[in-house]
């Protein structure tokens, strides 16, 4: 199949790209790098209005010296704990705008409840809980 894959875009695969016209079912794990740590985790906005937004710029504002401005990577769980994946949302996810959920892309107009955080450079000017993670890109 032709498909771009960089930690930058995530994977991109179109269908109209492909000899059968269809992409495979991928997926794509986003890893903190090993110098790096990952925050806290952030639930600031409920799904109620137009949605879920667990934006980057918001959570700044919220939770001053607790998220960097530039994060390398992001991660997204349900409230709940489980994967973002099981929500079964059509949603944004990127370390430049964190998690953005729109009820009216719902097939039910309704999105889940979901959690972020962000890995950061450390050496900045702030601060976050202590944590190790390992870096590793892959295509499962």
């Amino acid at each position: 199949e032709v498909v771009t894959v960089s930690p930058s875009v995530g994977l991109i695969c179109k269908n109209s790209d492909q000899k059968d016209k269809r992409c495979e079912d991928y997926k794509v794990r986003f890893c903190c790098p090993k110098a790096d740590k990952w925050t806290q985790w952030f639930d600031r906005d409920n799904p109620s209005g137009t949605g879920d937004w667990e934006h980057l710029a918001s959570l700044l504002d919220a939770y001053p010296g607790r998220v960097c401005k530039h994060p390398t990577a992001v991660d997204a769980q349900l409230t709940s704990g489980a994967p973002y994946t099981d929500g079964g949302d059509t949603l944004t996810l990127s370390p430049s705008q964190g998690l953005i959920c729109q009820n009216n892309l719902q097939a039910d107009k309704s999105c889940n409840d979901y959690k972020v955080r962000f890995c950061c450079p450390q050496g900045k000017k702030w601060k976050m809980e202590e944590m190790s993670y390992t870096f590793s890109f892959f295509l499962c």
